[in-house]
């Protein structure tokens, strides 16, 4: 609260107050009166059936809205009329007192301190010499120094009630104006009415007016709120009028060929025209938007051409031809597919390109484009695919097929909520025409069996967030991304699609880095471990198999291969850390079991494939990166984004010390060591080496051993250098960990040969989840 000073209160006019009370009190009768009115005039209408239901119903719905309206003028009213009583009396009051005290020789100053400010200098003169005449002028100036004190403290206080009815009126002014907001079209005339004019205009080339302007602005913004509710899942609510604004906005564009309408907005305006455009098609697009009367966005308000190019099947016949540059030039073949109204996808992907990123949050919009556009690049899948509008006509509409996807699912791709839905199929029946209904597998196939190239393109976005957002403060979204991950661990895992696995590191070397390093931080989910220490991260337990094809479709890159592999080493040795320091979960050990079979088999099942393929003369090159990559990455270290395990790399002289040699990669060659040829999978996957995680594990829960042995560490980690000097430390620790292993750590092997798909006798070999392994 602030207190006003003396200046403000003089010059305060507070005559307005009373016209604006007024007008809010007309308002509030006009809507009233009106809404009554209209609802009278639609339900005595006779005529009966589904529509007459219908019509009543949004009458009754329209005669709520309104009156809320005028509710919200009432009070708006009322405390402006509140407001204006409080502040008149008081300041009257004020400035009263202030005249009276300035009358009587006092002065009052800006902040409301009151002093004597009589001139006792001719009564001092007479008073001289007088003990009687001085004593009496002495208790003149004391009183009115009193005076003058108690007057400033009830000025102040008058002064400090001002204030007080001046926030509460403010605030009751606010309140008033939000629900209005909430409720009415804006004071720039949000509403169908104008909605109409706004498409008329843009149709017709024409420039808005500065209202007509705003009201677009203002329809197609999205404040804070709303936005923080559709970030987190949750419905939007926006006004009837900023809705039905849009709504009709929408239907009258409906007959504008797509191109025509991503052109729309005149001069200096049209910068402003198509943002407002591309953020109301992302808006009026999702169905997370609603009205308080029931109204909801989705793809059936988006205008009708940009909703049939969004579920329409648009590719055609490919084509495999000879472009003649010249006569007497030999041609060049150009092959593809015919898309129809290439041009239009394309005029919008550009258009919804100059939306703001934040309104991509969950739009039908967006779930079409990605839908099309999965579509159009399973018929382009081949390296210098070309899309055209016309499988005959020569030098037709279109281009590349890898630059023109590349912009739809570069816009589209920003939508996490839609992204999440094409992956998982969830809510995505809206994308297909005549009630067809959306199958996810099918339209990754069309992106995993493009060949993307080599470097980063805006299709690998559409996979790199669900690791980005795993740990993500916002539940929803990494709920989003734990699913996402999920559906794309369960399609590269089901068997049908082992065929697409093998090569998409091949076609896109990029998109299955990318896709690796997306899902190497679920691998201990995927693995099903559980326990204390052990972040799953909401992943889905795979079977053996599931986990075999996943590691061998991360395989069929080198570079892919490495960070995968290495995120499976990195698990293992976390997992056996975790067992060490509770052995009591044997779960933990079979989880380990499994991620060490998958990574040992699905590589050499990989390897197997590129030299039975046509890949088959590339395989050395393929080797020799892996080992590469794999020694470049070769650290065990933290597992990936979520780690705590703290082992160092373990120096490869003292893995060779501790473990002995790797396999001899010129000689081996039976069917269990071919596939480790040449490649660092061997020491990333030696189960030995976990011996040292679940030492350290064990020695973390056991601190008598380091207070016993403080000589082989220094901290978490083991005294590597320390050790290699030593050879009597290094056989004390070697034997340690020998013993631990045939006692307190004994269950591990079994456990983890379980995992491994090797039981014991008898035995079924089992997932940690107790799902079969095929």
């Amino acid at each position: 609260m602030t207190i006003p000073t003396r200046t403000i209160i003089d010059s305060l006019n507070l005559s307005g107050m009373t016209g604006a009370q007024t007008k809010a009190t007309s308002y509030a009768s006009f809507v009233h009166d009106n809404a009554a009115n209209l609802r009278t005039t639609i339900t005595e209408l006779d005529w009966s059936g589904g529509a007459r239901k219908s019509a009543d119903s949004r009458a009754d719905r329209e005669y709520t809205q309104f009156g809320r309206v005028s509710s919200a003028f009432t009070k708006l009213s009322a405390a402006i009329s509140s407001g204006h009583t409080s502040m008149s009396h008081i300041s009257g009051r004020l400035k009263e007192r202030t005249a009276g005290y300035e009358a009587d020789s006092y002065t009052v100053s800006d902040d409301w301190k009151v002093k004597d400010g009589y001139n006792y200098g001719l009564a001092d003169f007479f008073a001289a010499g007088d003990p009687v005449k001085e004593k009496r002028l002495a208790d003149l100036k004391a009183a009115r120094a009193q005076h003058a004190t108690n007057a400033t403290v009830a000025m102040t206080r008058l002064a400090r009630e001002f204030g007080t009815a001046d926030d509460k009126c403010a605030a009751a002014v606010r309140a008033a104006s939000a629900a209005l907001h909430l409720n009415a079209p804006v004071s720039a005339g949000v509403g169908a009415g104008v909605g109409h004019r706004v498409a008329a205009a843009l149709r017709e080339g024409r420039r808005l007016t500065p209202d007509e302007l705003t009201s677009l602005r203002v329809a197609t913004s999205l404040n804070q709120d709303q936005l923080t509710a559709l970030q987190h899942g949750k419905p939007a609510t926006m006004s009837q009028g900023e809705y039905d604004f849009l709504r009709t906005l929408m239907n009258d564009l409906g007959t504008s060929d797509v191109t025509e309408i991503a052109k729309m907005g005149v001069g200096d305006q049209s910068e402003a025209v198509k943002t407002s455009l591309a953020n109301g098609f992302q808006i009026m697009g999702m169905p997370g938007m609603t009205t308080a009367a029931g109204d909801r966005g989705g793809m059936h308000t988006l205008p009708t051409s940009v909703r049939s190019l969004l579920t329409e099947n648009l590719v055609g016949r490919r084509f495999d031809r000879m472009v003649v540059v010249a006569p007497g030039v030999p041609g060049r073949p150009e092959h593809g597919v015919a898309v129809k109204r290439i041009d239009e996808l394309t005029a919008l992907s550009g258009l919804l390109d100059k939306s703001d990123h934040d309104y991509r949050v969950g739009s039908d919009v967006n779930r079409g484009l990605l839908k099309q556009a999965s579509e159009i690049a399973a018929q382009t899948a081949e390296p210098g695919a070309r899309i055209s509008d016309s499988s005959e006509v020569l030098g037709a509409k279109g281009g590349n097929a890898n630059t023109i996807l590349g912009k739809v699912f570069g816009v589209a791709g920003a939508d996490k909520i839609a992204v999440h839905d094409f992956l998982t199929g969830t809510n995505m029946n809206v994308t297909c025409s005549d009630g067809g209904r959306y199958v996810a597998d099918t339209h990754i196939d069309g992106i995993m069996g493009h060949a993307w190239g080599t470097e980063k393109q805006s299709i690998d976005d559409l996979f790199s967030w669900t690791r980005d957002d795993a740990l993500s403060p916002n539940h929803f979204l990494a709920g989003q991304a734990h699913a996402s991950a999920n559906a794309l661990a369960h399609y590269f895992g089901d068997g049908s699609n082992v065929s697409i696995g093998q090569e998409v590191g091949v076609k896109s070397p990029h998109l299955a880095q990318t896709l690796s390093t997306a899902l190497s931080p679920y691998l201990g989910g995927f693995s099903g471990a559980v326990g204390p220490g052990i972040p799953t991260l909401g992943a889905d337990s795979l079977t053996a198999g599931e986990l075999h094809n996943l590691f061998q479709a991360m395989d069929s890159d080198p570079h892919a291969a490495a960070i995968f592999n290495h995120a499976g080493s990195q698990w293992q040795n976390h997992l056996a850390y975790q067992y060490g320091m509770n052995p009591d979960n044997p779960s933990i050990g079979r989880a380990a079991g499994l991620i060490h079979h998958a990574m040992e088999t699905g590589y050499a099942d990989e390897l197997k494939f590129l030299k039975k393929s046509a890949y088959q003369d590339s395989v050395a090159d393929y080797e020799n990166k892996m080992g590469a990559f794999s020694q470049a990455v070769a650290g065990i270290g933290t597992i990936p984004l979520v780690g705590s395990y703290a082992a160092a790399a373990i120096p490869p002289q003292l893995a060779a010390a501790l473990l002995g040699p790797a396999p001899d990669q010129d000689t081996a060659s039976n069917s269990s060591t071919e596939g480790l040829k040449g490649i660092g999978v061997a020491t990333l996957n030696d189960r030995e080496i976990l011996q040292i995680s679940q030492f350290l594990g064990y020695a973390h829960q056991n601190p008598a051993i380091a207070e016993q042995n403080p000589q082989w560490f220094n901290g978490d980690q083991l005294t590597w250098e320390f050790l290699q000097k030593n050879p009597l430390q290094l056989s004390a620790l070697q034997n340690m960990m020998v013993k631990l292993s045939n006692g307190e750590l004994e269950g591990w092997d079994t456990a983890f040969d379980i995992g491994a798909g090797k039981p014991p006798i008898g035995g079924i070999p089992m997932n940690p989840r107790n799902a079969p392994v095929p």
